[in-house]
C-alpha cells in the first residue's frame, strides 16, 4: 500500500514539473511570436535554448541558428555576442570543444569591443552555474589548459 502511494505521488509530482516546463515552454514560444523587433526574438530564442538546452538538445542549433539570423538582422552587438555564447555552450556541453572555443572566442571579443566588463569577469567555476555570462570565461580557461597540457605532452589533441 505504501509502495502504491509512493508511486502515486511521484508521478502526480512528475506529470506536475512536466506541466510547468511545457507551460514556460509554450510562453516562449508565444513570445516570439508577438515581440515586435528583432533584437527582442534574438533574446528569446536565447531564452529558449538556455531553457531547453537539457531536455531537447537536438533542438538547440536551430533555434540558436534563429536567433543569430535575428541578432545579424538587429545589427545588434549584444545580441550578436549572446548568441555566439549561446552556440559555445552547445558545442561544449556535446564536446565539441574546437567549435565551442571558436564561439566562445567571438562572443568574448566582441564583448570586449563593446567594453563590457561586467561580461567578461573571470568568475570561478561554482559561480558559473545557470550563469551564461560568467560561464564561458571559465570554459574558455579550461579548454586553453587542455590545450597547453597536449601541447606540453608533444601530442595533438583534437578535442582542444
Amino acid at each position: 500500500m505504501k509502495k502504491t502511494l509512493s508511486v502515486i505521488f511521484f508521478s502526480s509530482f512528475l506529470f506536475s514539473l512536466y506541466a510547468q516546463y511545457e507551460h514556460k515552454r509554450d510562453s516562449l514560444y508565444q513570445l516570439i511570436r508577438e515581440a515586435k523587433t528583432d533584437s527582442a526574438r534574438s533574446y528569446l530564442y536565447t531564452k529558449l535554448v538556455g531553457f531547453i538546452l537539457d531536455t531537447e538538445p537536438g533542438k538547440a542549433i536551430p533555434y540558436t541558428d534563429s536567433a543569430m539570423i535575428f541578432a545579424e538582422r538587429s545589427k545588434n552587438q549584444y545580441a550578436l555576442s549572446n548568441v555566439y555564447n549561446q552556440y559555445g555552450i552547445i558545442y561544449f556541453n556535446r564536446q565539441e570543444f574546437q567549435k565551442s572555443l571558436g564561439n566562445y572566442l567571438k562572443s568574448l571579443k566582441i564583448r570586449e569591443d563593446l567594453k563590457a566588463e561586467k561580461l567578461i569577469a573571470a568568475v570561478p567555476q561554482e559561480a558559473t552555474q545557470g550563469n551564461n555570462q560568467a560561464r564561458p570565461l571559465y570554459e574558455i580557461g579550461q579548454l586553453k589548459a587542455q590545450a597547453r597540457v597536449a601541447s606540453a605532452e608533444g601530442r595533438r589533441d583534437d578535442a582542444v
